[in-house]
Order: C-alpha cells, then structure tokens, then sequence
C-alpha cells in the first residue's frame, strides 16, 4: 500500500508540471508577440480594418479529474506483503541476542584465560611449584641429560605441587653452564630391551664346522616378494594380537618427601604426600602420606622401585621380605645420606607427620643393598635407632616435629635444627645425634642472639658451620615466608647473621635445596628452586650460593603462575 500510495503522489506531482510548463510556453508566446516591430503591427491592423479588435489566446484544453484519478486508478496493484507473525520474530530476536552474548562471553573468557594463565614454558622450563625432589648430577654422568662434556653438571627436579593444587610428574634438568631447562619423560627401569624386528641372530657356530660353513647351512632361502608380503601381513597381526607387556612402574606424584643424593647411584626419594582423588566431585584430593622408597638412576635417568630388607644369616645378603621393619609412612620429615664405615651408603631418617598427623621423633637407619628381585631392583635394611615414644633409647631427645632441616657432619653426627609442634609452634633450637652412642646431644646457643623460630627451611653444613636460609614463621593465616641468612657454629655455639649483599632470593619456604662439590674444585655450593613466598605465590626460579663467599647468583628468573604474582613480584 505505501508503494501505491507513493506512486499516485508521482503522478500528480507529475501533472502538476506539465501544467507550469504550459503557462510558461503561453507567456513566452505573448511576449514574443509583443516584441514584434511597430511596421507590422500598423501594416496588420490596415490590412484588417482599424475597427477590428485584436485576435485573443486560444482556450486552455479542460482537464478532467476523473481522467486524472482514473490514471492513478489504472495502474496495476500490487500484492501486500505478507505480515510475520509475532512469535516467528519473537523467536529470531531472541536467538539473536543468545547468540551475541555467547559470542561475547566466549572472547571474554579466552581473554581472561590468556591474563590469568602463565605463559607457556620456553625450553621445557618446569611450572612453579613447592615441595619438589632436588639433586645435583655428578660430573661425568650429566652426559645423559643431553651434555657432551663430562665436567658438567646439571640439577635434577622431580615432581612437587603446583599453583592451583596439583601435582606435577616428570623430571626436568637444569644445565648449570648454559643454565638452561629440559624437560625428560618418566622412565621405569623394565627389563632388557627386545632385539628389533628384522634383525637375525647370528647363527651359533657348530662344532666341527667353520663359522662360514654355520652361516651357510642358517641362511634361509630367499623367499619371493608375493610371500614376503605375506610373512608381513602374519607378523604384524601377530603382534597385534600379542599381549603387550605392563609399563615398569613410576612413583606417584608427591610432595614434602625425602630426597638425597646417593653417591654413585642417583637420588634417592622417600615418603611424602601424594594426594589422591576422593571420587566426589569437586572435593579436593586427600592427603596420602606414603613409606616407598624409589632411587632415579644414574646415568640412565629411570626409576628403579625399593623394598625393605633383611639381612640373611647364611649368605649375608639383604632379602626382600614383607616382615621386615621399615618407618611408617610420613611427610615433611628430614633424610640425609652418607657412606658407613664399610663404605656402604646409608641413610638416616628422622621425625615428621605420620598420616593420622600424630608428629613423630624417631630416627631409622637405612642401608643401601643393590640386589633386587622380581618386585624391586634395591633394598634398604632399616634400623629403628632412637624412638622415646617406643621406649627405644635413652637421654633427651628433640621434641616430636616436622618441616625441620637436617645435615650430616662426617660420617658419624647428624645436626637438625627448626621444625614446628602442634602444641609449642615452631623451633629454632639445635640438636645432634651421635651414630657411636645412639643418643642426642642438645646445643644451646651460647649467646642471646639467634635465628626466629622456623619450618620448611633449607640447610647447608660446610666447614664446621650450619647455615640456614629462608622458611616460613608463624602459624595459620598469622604466618609469612622469612629470607635470612644465618650461620650457626658448632664448635663455639654461636649464630651469625648474614647481611644482605647485592641480589638475594625472595623470601620463601617449602624450597628445594641441596649442597654439592662443583666440578671444577673450590668451596661447596648450596642451590635452592622454586618454593612459596608472600600471597601464596609459588616460584620456579634458582638461585646459587657460594658457601665460601657467601655471595647469591641468580641462574634462572621466577614465570609466576599467576597475574595476581606478577602483578606483586613483576
């Protein structure tokens, strides 16, 4: 209709037009007229007569409206459109609208997931974490973390707990010349590895025959393409239908472990938490503390699986059995490791958190046998030393704690120091446990001065002096990361603290450090990596410290998890 409608008012703005056009035309004619010379007026008007009046326009033709409706009324009609109904355009505006609003969520969610996420890791550096197995690889052996020179070195870390909760496999390598990161796949120690397909045995040499005589009489006759196809065709569905070995197993994924470096074998990891999934929805996992023990291998990098042992009667070798003492499963405790005097590696274990949380003060020693079985590829024969709450020992003891730091002097002394109590808090007190007698010593401070009580801290022995660095004061939401240093001799029983020079780590606790020898000689070094500091942000850096002068060096800068850390730590 409002196409009719526009069409009829054409049409008369039409007529309209022609109308002005013909006046227009009729006074342009009379003007003419009346331009023309006076000769011809007066030659006109005596040709005419004088008393003849002057001829007049002819009549304007009449117009009809009927004519003009009936042109407008001629045209042909046009069909309405039709009208839609009001829930079709319902439905469409609606879905519409579903479907920007999703659009815009779904680009608001991916951009708050690229602000919130880390970035992703350049050269397989590992996420930040806490509660990590640390070691250092001796020279000579760091060839098989894809070195070629044998005088390198290279950090070893080893699961631990991420940002968000979750437990983190896989080992990663940390080059400590081109201080760069790798990342390994976990490895079992399975058994030998199969002889490729395709690949013939040598035949046996016969006796009475010469070697050349043996290959002839093994080789077969070569067979015709038609039936090596075949013979393929039957090897591949073979093995296919061939029941694959099982994995070789892997230790699960922990935190709050022990672990040490075993000369010559590798590191060697025991107990910890290991979560796992309650199977009800979003419950976080529960805590698990364990009592395994796993040793990742030098040079090859596996894992080879332990078992408790006892030592045989008649052959003097430690035998895997199920009867045979072993600590009970914990986290958060101390393990040190050194050579006995049959330079046989051992282990000495104290305190930490039992899985029902009672705190717990006992000391095991564990030796090292490298005969395994079917079930393990080591064993450790452990001694349960010192226990007041069994009644095994005598003289004072460390009060029951966990998160405390332990180191061993020489082959025969064992100095710990901090950990925490449910009931007292935390320590900052000295202790030492003496392998010749079985008993602990206590050293109080000779002086006033001393270190803030502390747990989840590291700790080097060198030279007669225990350092500590970092951990964490307090209890609960009232508790936060320390950064110190301290120095705590144990001939005169005197602390030393540290000043801070030129670059120092952030303040953290539930790092992972270790002590070694470097392998160009001088003065041991201590490494520390990743931890938690301030805001509950968990770190992945390392830092290096020169036991003898006492200097920091920074080898690798923290990638925080989060944009909340970034934003507080740059």
């Amino acid at each position: 209709m409002a196409d009719l409608q526009d069409q009829r008012e054409g049409l008369l703005a039409g007529d309209h037009l022609a109308e002005e056009e013909e006046e227009e035309q009729q006074q342009h004619l009379g003007g003419a007229a009346a331009e023309a010379p006076q000769g011809s007026k007066h030659l006109g008007s005596e040709q005419a007569g004088g008393d003849e009046e002057p001829a007049s326009p002819p009549p304007e033709p009449e117009r009809s409206l009927l004519s003009r409706a009936g042109s407008i009324t001629g045209l042909p009609q046009r069909a309405p459109p039709p009208r839609q109904s009001s829930l079709f355009a319902f439905c469409a505006k609606t879905s519409a609208w579903f479907t920007g609003t999703l659009l815009l969520g779904v680009l608001l969610s991916i951009g708050l997931v690229v602000l919130v996420l880390p970035p992703p890791g350049q050269g397989g550096i590992p996420s930040c974490r806490s509660g990590a197995a640390l070691t250092v690889l001796p020279p000579g052996l760091a060839s098989s973390s894809g070195s070629n020179g044998s005088s390198l070195q290279h950090i070893v870390v080893w699961s631990g707990r991420g940002q968000s909760g979750a437990m983190y496999r896989g080992v990663y390598t940390f080059n400590l010349s081109s201080l760069s990161w790798q990342k390994l796949k976990d490895k079992g120690w399975g058994q030998q590895q199969q002889q490729p397909e395709g690949q013939q045995q040598q035949p046996q040499q016969q006796p009475g025959g010469s070697r050349r005589e043996a290959q002839w009489l093994a080789a077969p006759s070569q067979p015709s393409r038609a039936q090596q196809h075949t013979q393929s065709w039957r090897q591949r569905w073979q093995q296919r239908r061939r029941p694959h070995p099982p994995p070789p197993p892997l230790p699960a994924a922990r935190w709050q472990s022990g672990a040490v470096p075993v000369a010559g074998l590798g590191m060697l990891v025991h107990g910890g938490d290991a979560p796992r999934s309650s199977g009800k929805g979003k419950q976080p996992p529960s805590s698990n503390s364990t009592g395994d023990a796993w040793l990742l291998r030098l040079p090859e990098l596996r894992w080879q699986q332990g078992c408790a042992c006892q030592l045989s009667a008649d052959t003097g070798e430690c035998v895997a059995s199920p009867e045979a003492p072993t600590p009970s499963p914990r986290r958060a405790h101390s393990l040190v490791s050194y050579q006995d005097e049959d330079g046989t590696p051992a282990l000495l274990l104290f305190g930490g958190r039992r899985g029902d949380g009672l705190l717990l003060n006992d000391v095991w020693k564990g030796t090292l046998s490298m005969t395994g079985n079917s079930s393990c590829q080591f064993g450790i024969n452990w001694t349960l030393l010192h226990d007041p709450q069994a009644g095994q020992g005598g003289g004072p003891a460390p009060l029951p704690r966990k998160g405390h730091v332990a180191a061993m002097q020489g082959s025969s002394r064992m100095v710990i120091h901090g950990g925490r109590s449910d009931v007292y808090g935390s320590f900052t007190d000295v202790w030492a446990f003496s392998l010749d007698d079985g008993r602990w010593e206590p050293l109080p401070p000779a002086r006033a001065v001393q270190p803030a009580p502390r747990e989840h801290h590291g700790a080097a022995l060198y030279q007669g002096q225990l350092f500590i660095f970092g951990g964490r004061y307090g209890s609960g939401s009232a508790s936060w990361p320390i950064g110190d240093r301290w120095l705590f001799n144990l001939d005169t029983r005197e602390w030393r603290q540290l000043p801070i020079r030129g670059l120092s780590p952030l303040p953290r606790f539930l790092f992972s450090s270790t002590q070694y020898s470097p392998a160009g000689g001088g003065p041991d070094q201590f490494v520390v990596f990743g931890g938690e500091t301030g805001g509950e942000c968990r770190l992945n850096d390392v830092w290096r410290l020169g036991l003898g002068t006492l200097h920091w060096e920074q080898l690798s800068a923290p990638v925080f998890a989060t944009l909340h850390c970034r934003q507080l730590y740059g």
